[in-house]
């Protein structure tokens, strides 16, 4: 069976004082493992990978209507639906980031650290069309939003994904 990314653990040895059987206190080594929280990208990174890639949308959306092929405000907001769609599907699917988190050296994983499937990429590109999903953050698990969550994804820096395959052969 396939590990998770949230299933991995962390060894911790300590020493502590414990009364033996005799009622007299000893020092004990104990080794405890923990749970290993994935460590995802933070809120104002997630910000910044929105912000650029709104914008890279937005431009590719200028450059199209700039050749006058657009006349319509409805035309105008389909293509923007459509470039929106096309960008997260296209730059996800194929490469695990978009330009924003390129930048950010981060890259989207499923939960057993590894590329996401097509249906995945599909479900997570259309949940961020729900309203008010740009703000779940705030009531799901910290820094991630419902196309996160819902998808059972993970936007992680490179070095976390690195750190996350060192264990996970490890531990098999």
């Amino acid at each position: 069976m396939r590990k998770k990314i949230t299933d991995i653990f962390e060894e911790r040895r300590i020493t502590r004082k414990e009364k033996n059987k005799l009622g007299e206190w000893e020092e004990v080594k104990k080794v405890l493992y923990k749970s290993r929280p994935v460590d995802h990208l933070l809120l104002p990174l997630r910000f910044f990978n929105l912000a650029i890639d709104l914008t890279f949308i937005k431009i590719a959306q200028m450059i199209i209507e700039a050749t006058g092929q657009i006349e319509s405000t409805g035309a105008s907001v389909f293509l923007s639906l459509v470039l929106f769609l096309a960008y997260y599907f296209i730059c996800e699917f194929y490469f695990q980031r978009t330009f924003g988190k390129l930048l950010t050296n981060s890259v989207v994983v499923d939960e057993y650290g590894e590329k996401p499937d097509f249906k995945t990429i599909c479900i997570r590109t259309i949940i961020r069309f729900i309203p008010f999903e740009a703000f779940s953050f705030f009531w799901l698990e910290g820094d991630r939003w419902w196309h996160d969550t819902l998808t059972k994804t993970y936007v992680i820096s490179k070095s976390e994904l690195t750190l996350i395959k060192n264990k996970l052969a490890k531990e098999s």
